[in-house]
């Protein structure tokens, strides 16, 4: 995932690069297990138009609870594309 590439690096610029490849390999691995009714390429988009989000709500709301919005959102992200049981 995303964070443990990202815990590795040593600079900003070590972190931007982490980042961009466990995202990357997230998505990869992530489309081929969503829902039918979900495009991958569609859910990727989504996704990565939620965590754009969630980085101006982390810029602009000082006070925000990180923990908790993190958690709520990949709940959200998660319910959305599991697939029924």
């Amino acid at each position: 995932m995303v964070r443990p590439h990202a815990g590795q690096a040593a600079s900003d610029a070590d972190t931007l690069r982490a980042y961009v490849e466990g995202s990357i390999a997230f998505y990869d691995t992530a489309s081929n297990s969503c829902r039918p009714d979900f495009a991958p390429r569609t859910v990727a988009i989504i996704l990565r138009d939620l965590l754009a989000g969630a980085l101006l709500r982390l810029l602009g709301t000082p006070d925000l609870d990180v923990d908790g919005y993190t958690r709520e959102l990949a709940v959200l992200c998660l319910r959305s594309v599991e697939l029924p049981s």
